[in-house]
């Protein structure tokens, strides 16, 4: 049995409860992403490096971090059940490494800049928001101490 007929079977019935949205977003990453890249393996031979090749290469291809952990993890589920059932012995997509998102730092507002955006938006209907988002709160506390 190859891959791709296994996970239509898997598909056609998932076990417990998923909600219509999941199983749509399964049938997406399968037919998309999981079936034209590694569908046409046998199933009984599927190996992790074969796993691990297909997350690298969505990974190289532009497609998100996230993206490429999903399709793993629909893998996973479906490889899960293929345990469960007695078609593997094991999960071949049992640990993939999976790639450590960039952290990138949080860039703020300088207080010129904030001086400069202020008057420019004292010209829109917005600018008592906007004028209340850049007030300090110690600012606003402080006045309401010396109002009351």
């Amino acid at each position: 049995m190859t891959l791709e007929k296994y996970l239509l079977e898997w598909q056609a019935g998932l076990p417990g409860p998923v909600s219509d949205r999941t199983c749509e977003l399964y049938e997406y990453l399968c037919r998309v992403h999981i079936i034209p890249a590694i569908g046409s393996h046998p199933l009984a031979q599927l190996r992790n490096a074969q796993i691990q090749s297909l997350y690298s290469a969505k990974l190289k291809s532009g497609l998100s971090p996230r993206t490429a952990e999903l399709i793993i993890a629909c893998l996973h589920k479906a490889l899960k059940n293929a345990v469960k059932t007695g078609l593997l012995t094991i999960n071949p997509a049992d640990n993939v490494t999976k790639v450590k998102p960039e952290r990138h730092e949080m860039k703020t507002l300088q207080e010129g800049d904030i001086n400069v955006f202020l008057a420019a938006a004292k010209k829109t209907d917005y600018y008592p928001c906007f004028l209340h988002i850049f007030t300090p709160v110690s600012g606003a506390l402080n006045y309401f101490s010396q109002v009351v």
